[in-house]
């Protein structure tokens, strides 16, 4: 049982009494009553019948890969057969966005099967239900694992069907509200403006789109810049809008469309794109998210419209939106841009949707990713890489004399259902203060992703080895940085070597500013490319095998931690100037436009000037070899 709730129990009470059944359920996912009634049940010496699973997706399979590239081909392959077999005629794009829209939450039920699956290697002799989380989608994956000999069941999957049906139906009407009552705006900004702008998705204070927004805010460009804020992790608040308008930029809440007016014509409107594609063969529910799909880009046109946005960045890479923003963008004379900002471990992600007009790539190996995983991206562009050290002042390290040899280390997030599990962080950890207490000449600088200190007594252990940090920081042979104050490259160069918990994207980007990274794989990613070269030195199977490599670089073996073979196949352009060129493309763009261009010719004009001014040949990948 993925999700166990009170009538779960009940149920599988009645068949006991008919036959034996043993119920493993996801100890993470139980629904308060169903607590409290196997508390009771406990309590009466009658919950034997009910018993955590244990599941958890940092494993391997028989060969040593690991296995979360099972759930990933598994979950293209289910939407990937769907796609195929029920949407053969439509286009691309509507294929794509159905695919990034079924991931959105079978992503998560495919993860559960994949975990029991391996937990079901040693359960032989038995009958075997898999019970995933209640969705209408689920009958794609039983058929899919139902061809595989695996038996998926549910029970009434209501709840999700109804949000699905109601979600396009609140939309559409709190547009049609907002449009009779009058155009109030919540933001900084007024309806109607003719000036062209730029719109940027607002993320939370801390990572890389920090660094992002004081460059802009540094350049004072010749249109508006203006950041949009619709997630739920970044809520309207005075002291969010008050250092957005200090350091230059305008802003727009979209919460809820709140922004966004419909008029009975865009109705009409909607109803005639509804009519026009749906099909009376498709199931139901794909016609209920055709017309979420239509309200949406109606209310995104009106935005782009209402406001003269021209060009748009955003970062929510998972979500099927992206579709009908790329879409309205493109009907109000824009163009939306994607930036590449992480490390890819694997290249079967039919969640990541890319419909962007122009995107942005570091360079090669990820242009060959986008190329394996499909896309309906115009234009790949290299931009080499944009995460900077940031303006920060320089982070304070106050370590030992003793310490002749610092390491910076990076973690990364960790989950029962994550490729990266608590336990192995709790294990990296571990080998971390165990290194420092061999050797007094070693010191660490600890910039966590998001964890502070005594955070990690959570984890298994953790309790043991926070108290032996406290005692290694007393001593100023460690120092734990400010996780949302400083980037991971201010503390790679100030260290000697960057050590992290998997192949994470602080390390690989610490490896592209030159600096010199070791990481311990927690998860077996054997398709990772660099693991094709024999003699690399970065990537160790084991925290035995990580320490030894830090002992050697501490040594002054120079070998440990090299990056430079492979630093312009991930960084086209070997440097770290991304953020100007990709500047200088919108501002070209941009130009075009207040020229009098139209949208294709504007964004062909920007192109051509952005090949020709950084010397990128027409297809600057070629090889497509980075990826197995």
């Amino acid at each position: 049982m993925e999700r166990l709730t009170a009538l779960h129990i009940m149920v599988f009470l009645i068949r006991s009494v008919f036959s034996p059944v043993e119920v493993r359920f996801n100890e993470h996912s139980v629904s308060r009553s169903a607590l409290l009634m196997l508390g009771a049940m406990k309590k009466a010496g009658c919950a034997g019948g009910f018993v955590p699973a244990g599941l958890v997706l940092n494993l391997t399979d028989d060969k040593g890969y690991a296995l979360d590239y099972q759930r990933a081909d598994d979950l293209a392959a289910a939407v990937g057969l769907f796609c195929g077999s029920r949407m053969g005629e439509e286009p691309e794009w509507m294929k794509k966005m159905t695919a990034s829209y079924l991931s959105s939450f079978l992503d998560q039920r495919v993860t559960f099967v994949t975990m029991v699956r391996k937990r079901m290697g040693g359960v032989a002799g038995h009958t075997h239900e898999i019970y995933p989380a209640n969705h209408f989608a689920n009958y794609i994956l039983k058929g899919y694992y139902g061809d595989q000999g695996l038996m998926l069941k549910q029970f009434f999957p209501v709840t999700s069907f109804l949000r699905l049906s109601l979600k396009p139906l609140r939309l559409l009407m709190r547009g049609l509200l907002a449009g009779w009552r009058g155009h109030h705006v919540f933001g900084s900004l007024r309806r109607g403006e003719e000036e062209n702008s730029l719109w940027i998705e607002y993320e939370p204070q801390h990572g890389v789109w920090k660094d992002f927004r004081g460059f802009l805010s540094a350049r004072n460009a010749a249109y508006p810049v203006v950041y949009y804020l619709d997630r739920t992790d970044t809520p309207v608040t005075p002291e969010t809008t008050s250092n957005l308008e200090r350091i230059g930029f305008k802003w727009i809440d979209l919460h809820g469309f709140r922004n966004s007016c419909l008029t009975p014509r865009d109705a009409a409107g909607i109803l005639r794109d509804l009519l026009g594609s749906a099909r009376f063969s498709e199931p139901f529910w794909l016609t209920l998210f055709r017309l979420d799909f239509v309200v949406t880009k109606r209310l995104y046109l009106d935005l782009f419209r209402a406001f003269s946005v021209k060009a748009l960045i955003q970062h929510q890479e998972v979500s099927w939106m992206q579709e009908a923003q790329a879409q309205a963008l493109a009907e109000a004379g824009g163009a939306m841009l994607g930036l590449h900002w992480s490390n890819y471990l694997n290249y079967v992600y039919p969640t990541h949707l890319t419909p962007q007009n122009v995107f942005f790539v570091w360079g090669e190996a990820h242009r060959d990713l986008l190329q394996r995983k499909g896309n309906t991206i115009d234009h790949i562009l290299p931009s080499g890489l944009w995460v900077k050290e940031g303006a920060h002042t320089a982070p304070p390290i106050d370590l030992s004399a003793q310490v002749a040899f610092r390491i910076s280390v990076f973690d990364d997030s960790a989950a029962y259902d994550l490729y990266q599990s608590p336990e192995t962080v709790s294990r990296f950890y571990t080998g971390i203060v165990e290194i420092l207490e061999e050797d007094p000449g070693l010191g660490a600088v600890i910039k966590s992703k998001t964890y502070e200190m005594d955070d990690l007594a959570a984890f298994p252990g953790g309790g043991d080895v926070v108290r032996r940090m406290r005692a290694l920081v007393a001593g100023k042979r460690m120092v734990f940085l400010d996780h949302r104050e400083y980037s991971p490259i201010a503390a790679a160069k100030r260290s000697d070597l960057a050590v992290c918990c998997g192949v994470n994207s602080a390390g690989i980007i610490a490896g592209l500013h030159g600096c010199r990274v070791v990481c311990w794989d927690c998860t077996g990613w054997l398709k990772f490319p660099i693991y094709r070269d024999k003699e690399q030195k970065v990537i160790y199977g084991s925290v035995d095998d990580m320490k030894a490599a830090i002992k050697l670089s501490a040594r002054g073996d120079d070998s440990v931690g090299d990056l430079s073979r492979w630093r312009k196949r991930i960084n086209y352009f070997d440097d770290s100037d991304g953020q100007d060129r990709i500047c200088s493309f919108i501002d070209s763009f941009m130009g075009a436009l207040e020229k009098g261009g139209d949208r294709e010719s504007s964004i062909g004009h920007a192109v051509a000037e952005y090949r020709a001014k950084y010397g990128v040949p027409g297809d600057f990948c070629t090889t497509g070899t980075w990826w197995n």
